[in-house]
């Protein structure tokens, strides 16, 4: 997974090293700073590339993530777009773990205001 990058709206859907994903205790993550303004920001994980395979997000447009709560993605050609609202301005960290169904599953947290 550490081909991978975290790319959305947030940084214009590129693949910058900021943003490529690093092998944690937890799971594979990366941390970004977030404006709580009240709107959502897009994203999906993605290789550089944005192989179908590799690509992975929503099951439908939209698909809204919620702090502490886990998001089962899905990867390839339907991956859609999800949508992240904060509620404070801070450092979120975006993980994602593999599970024993070969499924991703995504969890946000916030790590500091």
């Amino acid at each position: 997974m550490s081909e991978l990058y975290l790319r959305g709206v947030f940084n214009w859907w590129e693949a910058s090293p900021a943003y490529q994903l690093s092998q944690g205790r937890d799971g594979w993550y990366a941390d970004i700073e977030l404006i709580a303004d009240g709107q959502p920001y897009d994203f999906k994980v993605a290789d550089s590339a944005w192989t179908p395979a590799q690509t992975c997000g929503g099951n439908y447009q939209g698909q809204q993530v919620t702090v502490s709560d886990t998001a089962t993605l899905i990867c390839g050609d339907k991956a859609q777009n999800l949508q992240f609202t904060p509620n404070n301005t801070g450092t979120y960290r975006f993980t994602f773990e593999k599970t024993d169904a070969d499924e991703l599953e995504l969890t946000v947290r916030l790590k500091s205001q």
